[in-house]
């Protein structure tokens, strides 16, 4: 199926997926759709490409860009939403030692050296990440 790709003023790649049962033709009448590709005509030229050939994972679904007449994950962006990606892990796990640490509550030098080790595991996966070549290295750092 045909699905319509275009650069946005803000960095971002868009793409129309028609609903099932329309065509890309009538996803691209909706009045939304024009609204949006007329208000981002200066970032660039829309590009029909086949929906298998966007990216199967999501996981870098900002750091989608175009390359030519293909949708790819740009190496660049993908190192920025892994960033991230792991600040929001790091902040879910000290999220049950920050009232503890912060109140000085029974199990704060506990809670506290926990927040230690988490600091020194991001810590690691930071330099990982900056020092990944590819967005599939990406991938496994985070999912390790």
């Amino acid at each position: 199926m045909k699905v319509l790709a275009y650069p946005t003023v803000d960095g971002a790649l868009s793409v129309v997926i028609p609903a099932p049962g329309y065509t890309l033709a009538q996803a691209l009448a909706n009045p939304d759709v024009q609204a949006s590709l007329d208000a981002n005509q200066s970032a660039g030229q829309p590009v029909q490409i086949e929906d298998s050939d966007l990216p199967v994972d999501r996981m870098f679904r900002g750091a989608w860009t175009l390359d030519g007449s293909s949708c790819i994950e740009c190496p660049v962006k993908s190192k920025e939403v892994a960033h991230d990606i792991r600040r929001s892990m790091r902040e879910a796990e000290f999220a049950p030692h920050d009232k503890v640490v912060a109140l000085q509550l029974p199990g704060a030098e506990a809670a506290e050296a926990e927040r230690v080790a988490i600091r020194a595991k991001y810590a690691t996966m930071q330099s990982d990440i900056d020092a990944a070549e590819t967005v599939t290295a990406l991938r496994g750092i985070l999912t390790s």
